[in-house]
Order: structure tokens, then C-alpha cells, then sequence
């Protein structure tokens, strides 16, 4: 009988295909000669590493007999439950005939390839899911597109998502093909899986997303398949190589000297030279040979199974070029050598079809394997459908349909929004790299906002720390990055953008008492555009950009830290940028203040076609009484000017110059006890930010917006209990005008008729005098404004002539801002007519109501008015 009538439903036939249809294979059958004793191990020319070893042909086919059998009785679960979890629907627990019919083509698929490939481990053709029931693998791929913005259209962020989102488990059995493969829903719910289920799973979410993408079936390294990356060099180490050399740049300088002739011997030189070389081959040599033996050292043990590991990765075909690479799902990463890392393949599969590999399996290390899927002599194709056309074509007859993979059998892939953030299944995880240790952490997990911490060591166990970056990430003093460098001891804060101070970076030692510190600012922010801060036992020095002034640099040598308690044993020095509007014998180029010696140093910017710059030296007067002028000697100052042409200035010219620079000298003083105030206050501020870090919430965070809606409500409910309190709680009108009355025995105020009466008419006379009072102002700024519009009118009326546009159009803006005064006064004040007379008869009301007043004087009062 005919295997493929078997197979076959009504209204279903094959197309004939060439090694894409069903048939009966058995092996070409081999002449006497040719047949080997049966204690001969049948070894092929080329043998695969994966072969089953030293293996009679009897024992080999059966032990292929007893891996990936199909159970073609289909038996079905009841009340199924996989470790935790029973709420399967009946797609898991159930197969459908199209399923059903499926499998059978792949039991029948099966025997023909154990007899065709005798040497060949057996396909993963079905497996058995969660449930127990076997499903074909394609159908367990289930393409889905997750609506977040990091996982649409980028194969890196889905993979590496996934590679974090899911525990890795090595298969228990390295060498043998896995038993179960459940669906990438119930992987997302439990959060581990071996590579196979993880390669489901990222080839559900990158087909989903648009990427050609397939699921590898193969051999792979022991490290591979262990997941150990000791030995792989971390790629997450910052890269501080373009920073340095954009420093560099900025230092160069745009005109250089020209080197001296050189008058040496060349002779010499080449023998220097020649030696020179000499000693730096032995140099290499040497340190040649001593990666050598690190390397011997650090070899790992060889692998008994090297080879035969059984592992699953995914390929992805690029959309432009359909060249295809190989994406590790343990990793994330994409593999750029596969032959370092996997072996040999067996077997691709996605949700239309499953392929053979029928090349050499040493290709994959020689990167020389063919992807063209439609090639029958480079790929056995389980169904006949073209590699990309999984439907039936349009137009086409009941004649050219063929068996197609039935839909996948699982639910729609979420992933809840909480799951999505945490990212990592313990809400942490850290890996292992060759000396690096890198840590990530989910978001608001850590009380300090650290999100990502990398270590790096000196040995390979990891001992002796040499360098650490902490990433931090929703910080309200607005932390990015911290960098700490043990081998020079010194630590290095980075700050983003938004701190009132506008602090940017901060070095400090990481001995607590150094003060030692260097402080860098975003300057276009900062009204003192102040750059860059340096601070030691005896120097702060200060750096700015982009001054009105052109002060680019200021110094100030101490000799009491920062309290500045002896400013006549300082030094201040100040460096200013050309001032291109000023002739250079007036532009300061460097100013030192040098207040022990009681003298004022002034160097000028270098004057045009002058080789020396100009200089002034002041011996500083004594310090005048209050409401004195300064005294002035000629005598007391001493110039040189660099170019004999200019004019020397006049001692009214230098008299005006001294009192500018003792001016200055007085503003550096002050800004140096400015900013030491600063850098207490800022210190002060950064102790506490790191002892109690604060995290913030953005308003449209949904998962932490419930807890910031209750503590927004609890205010509002409590202003408002506020509110409600002040408008019960009236106030004492009466109290100041009842002090004087005397209390009886019992200590109870008993006001008599005429004294209720003094004290009701002084309390509404105050209160009518109060509000007569705020008319009286508002109707003086009233009139004010009047006559300033009178003057102001009769002065353009005047002057009409002689104003140009723009004068004309300040006078008329003046006189619009008037016109809106005026306007807000006149409202200012029938609001306030209106307030008085309501407020009156409230107090009045009020007054009536105090028991405190005499009841006679109250009943008198109500019956006259």
C-alpha cells in the first residue's frame, strides 16, 4: 500500500515536487563486497561531529527507533496541570484533524529520514507540550506583535527582551533532543525555559513584528548551551576612547611653534632608532608570550561531548539583502562568528513549513551554508509549500491544493504592563563576563533608582575591583551615572539636565576627608555662566564661557579652605578673553590681586604687531574713611607699554583705572565668599541626596498613578477640610472692644447697656474707617494715573515732531500700560464698594449675635433699625 494513500484526506491531493512530497525511502541497497562485518563501525567519509560514536548499524537504527516517535493513537489529557498551572483552553489539551493528519505525515516523514540518514541524529519534528500532548513544532509558533514601543521594529530590543524576560534552563540531557516544547504563552507565565522554548518564543514575537525569522535546531558549544560567559568579553563596557580623543582635539591649539632645527648626527639617530626598535621587538616578544601563557591558563577543560550538544537558536533573514544571521535567544545578541559558537544545523522551522539541512554541517563554521530554502538539493522540505507561502494561492483550483501547516494551537502572547517593566523574572539579574560582573535591576525596585550596575576585576574569580559604573533612572536630584575608579580613588558623579543648581559632574577622591573636589555646570543655564569648578586645600579655581564681561577664568589662592577668614593672605587671579570692541592697551588680559603685598598687577591683551604685551602695577592706597575719596599718588603705580607710539595715560586716566580695579577687587571678594556659602550649601545638599535618595513618579505612569491619585486626593480633601473650617470658625469681631469691661465673680463679662453700646459703634466705625481708607488710596492712584495720561499727552502734543518710530512706539506702549492700570483700579474699586457694604452687615450681624453684649441693648437696637 502506498504510504501517501494513508495520509491523504478527501478533497486534499499533492503536488509531485521534487524532495518536497511523501515517499517511501529505503536505503540504496549495497553489494556483497561493500557490506561491512556487523561489529564494523558504518562510518561515512566526512564523519559529524554529533555522530552517535562507535555504534553497530543495528544498534544505531535502534536507538533512532526510540527518539522522536510520533504516537500516531493521538491520545488526548484530561484535567491537565503543568506545575503551577491548570487553566489550560482545549486547543492545549485536544488535537484537531487537521493536526492530526499533520502528524502522521511526520511520523511517516520520520522513518524515511532515519533510513535515508543513517548517521544523522533523529529530528524534532513533535514534541510533547505542557499538557502531555504531542504538537508539531512549527504549530507551536505563534506570531504576535506586542503594542509597546520598544519591541516594534527592532529584532534587538524584542531579542534582548526576551533573553531578559526569560530564566534560561539548560536541557537535562545535553546530547539528546529535549522531550517537551511548551507554548511561548505559558513561557511568558512561568518565566524559564531551555533554548528551544526561548527560540519559540522569539521567533513568535520577531515574526510578528515583520522579520523573516526562523527556529534553529542544531549543536552548540558547552558554553553556549550552559549559558557561561566567563570567558566572553563584556560589551557593555563604556567606551571612553571617543571622549578622550574629542579632548584631545579641544586642547590642541590653533597655532603652534615650529619645531627647532634639528642638529644631531643623523648617523646617531639611526643607531638610536635601530636600538630603539630592537628593544621594542623584545618588548612585543615578550608580552606575546606572556598573553600565551594567560591564554594557556585561562583555557577551559576540553568538552567530552563537544560536538553533540543539542541546542536552538534563532536565524533572521534581512529584508534587504535576504542575507541570513543567527540571533542567540540566551543572550540577545546576534552571533557575528557562528563557527566559534555552533556546530552543525539540523533543522529550520517557522509557522508554514520545516526544513532538512541537507549540506555539509561543517558550512556553518566555514560560513559557506546556502539559504535559499526553495533549493530541494540544499533543503528537504516536510510540506510542499514554497519557504515564504504558507496560504493558498489566489485563483487556485481544488486540484493544486496541497496539505499546508495547520494555525498555531496557542493563545495570543501577552505580556501585562507590570511584567513588561520588571523585565527580569526575580526583578534582577546579573551576568557573568570575562573579569566583568553587570548587574540591571527593574525600575523603582532599588530605593537609591539604580537601574544597571558594571564591575570589572583584575583576576578572572573576580577579585580585586578596578573600575564601577552605577546607572541610576527616575532620581529627583536628577543622577544619571556614578563612575568609581579604585585604582586612582577617585569617584565621578554625572548629572542630566534639570537641577536647580545645574550641576552637571562632580570628581571627588573617595577618602572621605579630601576636599578635593571638581564640579562641572551646564553654563548656558547659570547666570554666572560658570563652566567648570576646582577645589583643593589651597586653590578654587573657576571657569566661564560666554560672559558679557569676557571673564573666562578666576582663581583664588587660600590658605583657610573655604571660610575665607583671612582675605589678606590670599591671591586672586583673573584671565578675560579679547574684547574685540576695546583697543588691546585698554582690554585686560590677566589681573592678579595680590592682597598680602597690597599691590594690583594688570597684564593688557597683546597689541597689533607687538611681540610683548603691556603691563600696570598699582600699590593700593590706604583704605579711606567713609564718604573720603581715594588718595592718589602718581608715584604709587608703574606701567609699560609695548608699543612706544601710543600716548602714556594721564594721572586722571590712571586715578579712574585705580578706583575700577579696586572696585573689582572688592566684587572678587565678595564672589569668593559667594560661592564658598555655595559649595557648603552644595555639599550639604549631596550628603543628604545620597543618606535619603527620592524617587519621582511621572503623572502618566499607570502603574504608580494610583498611589500618586490618592496622595493628590488626600491634599485636596485636606485644603479643602481647611477651607471649610476657616468659613465655620468666624472671627472674633468683638474681642478687641470688650478687653476693658470688667468680669464678675464667676469671671464671666458682663457689659452694661452703654458699654455694649461703645463698644458695637466702635467696631463698625473701625471697620467703615478700614474700607474707607482702601477707597481713599485706590482713588489717589486713580488721579495719579489721570495726570500722568495729561502729561503724557501734552508732551507728545508738544514734541510730536521730533520723535522717531521707534521712540514713538515705546510712548504709545507707555500709554496703553496706563490706559490697563487705570482700567484695573476703576474695577478695583466698585469691587471693593460692593465688598464694604457686604462686609458691614455681616460684621453687624455678627456683633448682634455675641451673647457677650448686653441683651437689653441688643432687643433696643433690633426694634429701632
Amino acid at each position: 500500500m502506498d504510504v501517501r494513500a494513508s495520509l491523504l484526506t478527501p478533497g486534499l491531493s499533492f503536488s509531485r515536487r521534487t524532495s518536497m512530497r511523501p515517499r517511501s525511502v529505503s536505503p540504496t541497497p549495497m553489494k556483497d563486497e561493500e557490506k561491512p562485518p556487523e561489529e564494523v563501525v558504518v562510518v561515512p567519509k566526512i564523519t559529524p561531529k554529533w555522530a552517535y560514536g562507535t555504534m553497530t548499524n543495528d544498534q544505531l537504527m535502534e536507538v533512532k527507533k526510540q527518539n522522536g516517535i510520533i504516537d500516531v493513537s493521538f491520545p488526548e489529557a484530561k484535567d491537565p496541570k503543568f506545575e503551577e498551572f491548570s487553566d489550560f483552553p482545549p486547543s492545549y489539551t485536544t488535537l484537531s484533524a487537521k493536526e492530526k493528519v499533520i502528524l502522521m505525515f511526520a511520523e511517516n516523514f520520520r522513518q524515511q529520514y532515519n533510513e535515508k540518514y543513517i548517521d544523522r541524529m533523529p529530528l524534532i519534528l513533535a514534541l510533547k507540550n505542557e499538557c502531555g500532548v504531542q504538537k508539531f513544532v512549527s504549530t507551536t509558533i505563534r506570531p504576535t506583535s506586542l503594542h509597546y514601543p520598544d519591541l516594534i521594529g527592532s529584532w534587538e530590543k524584542i531579542s534582548s527582551f526576551v533573553a531578559d524576560h526569560i530564566e534560561y534552563e539548560p536541557l537535562a540531557e545535553p546530547t539528546k533532543m529535549p522531550e517537551r516544547l511548551i507554548s511561548p504563552d505559558t513561557l511568558l507565565r512561568r518565566r524559564r525555559g531551555n533554548s528551544f522554548e526561548m527560540a519559540t518564543l522569539l521567533c513568535s514575537l520577531l515574526l510578528g513584528s515583520g522579520f523573516g525569522s526562523f527556529v534553529v535546531s542544531g549543536y552548540a558549544s558547552r558554553e553556549v548551551t550552559t549559558n557561561n560567559q566567563t570567558r566572553v568579553p563584556c560589551p557593555w563596557i563604556p567606551d571612553e576612547k571617543d571622549e578622550k580623543s574629542n579632548e584631545d582635539s579641544e586642547k590642541k591649539q590653533k597655532y603652534q611653534l615650529r619645531p627647532p632645527v634639528d642638529l644631531r648626527s643623523q648617523f646617531l639617530v639611526h643607531m638610536d632608532e635601530m636600538a630603539a626598535s630592537r628593544k621594542a621587538a623584545e618588548e612585543e616578544k615578550q608580552r606575546v608570550e606572556e598573553r600565551c601563557r594567560i591564554a594557556e591558563l585561562e583555557k577551559l577543560p576540553d568538552d567530552e561531548f563537544s560536538g553533540r550538544r543539542v541546542h536552538a537558536w534563532v536565524a533572521i533573514r534581512e529584508r534587504t539583502t535576504g542575507q541570513v544571521f543567527f540571533v542567540e535567544p540566551s543572550t540577545g545578541f546576534r552571533v557575528s562568528e557562528p563557527g566559534g559558537m555552533y556546530f552543525g544545523i539540523e533543522s529550520v522551522w517557522n509557522q508554514y513549513n520545516y526544513y532538512v539541512n541537507r549540506q555539509r554541517q561543517e558550512a556553518i563554521a566555514e560560513e559557506t551554508m546556502r539559504w535559499d530554502l526553495a533549493d530541494p538539493n540544499d533543503w528537504e522540505h516536510f510540506l510542499m509549500d514554497d519557504p515564504d507561502d504558507g496560504q493558498l494561492r489566489a485563483g487556485a483550483s481544488m486540484a493544486e491544493r496541497h496539505l499546508d501547516m495547520p494555525i498555531s494551537w496557542v493563545n495570543q502572547l501577552k505580556i501585562e504592563l507590570e511584567a513588561f517593566e520588571q523585565r527580569f523574572p526575580a526583578a534582577e539579574k546579573s551576568i557573568k563576563y570575562k573579569r566583568v560582573i553587570y548587574e540591571r535591576f527593574s525600575p523603582y525596585r532599588q530605593e537609591s533608582g539604580l537601574v544597571r550596575r558594571l564591575t570589572t576585576y583584575e583576576t578572572l574569580d573576580y577579585g580585586g575591583e578596578k573600575q564601577q559604573w552605577q546607572w541610576f533612572a527616575n532620581r529627583k536630584d536628577f543622577l544619571e551615572m556614578i563612575k568609581i575608579l579604585h585604582e586612582t580613588g577617585v569617584s565621578e558623579e554625572f548629572f542630566i539636565r534639570g537641577r536647580p543648581d545645574y550641576l552637571r559632574f562632580i570628581s571627588k577622591p573617595l577618602d572621605e576627608k579630601s576636599i578635593d573636589r571638581t564640579y562641572e555646570f551646564y553654563h548656558a543655564f547659570r547666570m554666572d555662566s560658570l563652566t567648570r569648578l576646582e577645589i583643593d586645600s589651597t586653590h578654587i579655581r573657576e571657569f566661564y564661557a560666554d560672559r558679557d564681561d569676557f571673564l573666562q577664568f578666576r582663581e583664588f589662592t587660600v590658605t583657610s579652605g573655604c571660610n575665607f577668614k583671612q582675605p589678606d593672605e590670599a591671591q586672586i587671579v583673573e584671565r578675560f578673553k579679547r574684547n574685540d570692541k576695546k583697543e588691546a592697551l585698554d582690554d585686560i588680559a590677566t589681573r592678579k590681586f595680590r592682597i598680602a603685598e597690597n599691590r594690583i598687577t594688570i597684564r593688557f591683551h597683546y597689541e597689533k604687531n607687538c611681540i610683548t604685551a603691556s603691563t600696570r602695577e598699582f600699590i593700593k592706597p590706604t583704605k579711606p574713611n567713609y564718604q573720603e575719596e581715594v588718595l592718589f599718588d602718581v608715584e604709587s603705580t608703574k606701567g609699560y607699554q609695548s608699543n612706544i607710539t601710543s600716548s602714556a595715560p594721564t594721572a586722571v586716566e590712571l586715578y579712574l583705572m585705580l578706583l575700577e580695579q579696586l572696585k573689582a577687587e572688592e566684587d572678587a571678594i565678595k564672589s569668593f565668599i559667594q560661592r564658598c556659602t555655595e559649595l557648603k550649601g552644595l555639599e550639604e545638599l549631596r550628603r543628604k541626596e545620597i543618606l535619603k535618595p527620592a524617587l519621582k513618579i511621572s503623572i502618566f505612569d499607570p502603574l504608580r498613578n494610583d498611589e500618586a491619585r490618592r496622595l493628590r486626593l488626600e491634599r485636596y480633601e485636606m485644603m479643602r477640610m481647611r477651607e471649610e473650617l476657616a468659613q465655620k470658625d468666624c472671627p472674633d469681631f468683638l474681642a478687641p472692644y470688650i478687653v476693658g469691661i470688667q468680669s464678675d465673680a464667676k469671671g464671666i463679662t458682663r457689659p452694661t447697656f452703654e458699654s455694649s453700646m461703645a463698644a458695637f459703634n466702635s467696631c463698625l466705625a473701625d471697620k467703615r474707617k478700614h474700607f474707607e481708607d482702601l477707597l481713599v488710596e485706590l482713588q489717589n492712584r486713580y488721579e495719579e494715573l489721570d495726570n500722568e495720561t495729561k502729561s503724557l499727552r501734552d508732551f507728545v502734543t508738544r514734541f510730536q515732531d521730533r520723535f522717531d518710530e521707534k521712540d514713538f512706539a515705546k510712548i504709545v506702549k507707555e500709554g496703553e500700560s496706563i490706559k490697563r492700570h487705570r482700567k484695573v483700579i476703576r474695577s478695583r474699586m466698585q469691587s471693593l464698594r460692593q465688598e464694604s457694604q457686604e462686609k458691614y452687615q455681616q460684621v453687624r450681624d455678627a456683633l448682634l449675635q455675641d451673647k457677650r453684649l448686653d441683651q437689653d441693648f441688643r432687643s433696643q437696637y433690633l426694634k429701632t433699625n
